[in-house]
């Protein structure tokens, strides 16, 4: 994604046990709406590992509820 146009737009949950810190985010990715989920491993108060990954926003899904 080194040329990608992300543009967050609001954060939903922020999640932290131990050292551990999960982000559930909503924002833009190329014009397209996307859910990002982010954790993070901190070490000495920085941030030493970071995962990521992003679904694009459904238009409905089967229960009806938005995903975040």
């Amino acid at each position: 994604l080194l040329n990608a146009n992300i543009r967050y737009h609001q954060v939903h949950h922020i999640i932290a046990d131990g050292n551990f810190v999960f982000v559930l985010a909503e924002g833009q990715l190329n014009g397209r709406n996307y859910g990002f989920y982010d954790l993070y491993r901190l070490d000495d108060g920085l941030i030493a590992e970071h995962w990521d990954s992003r679904r694009p926003v459904p238009a409905n899904t089967a229960s009806g509820l938005g995903i975040f």
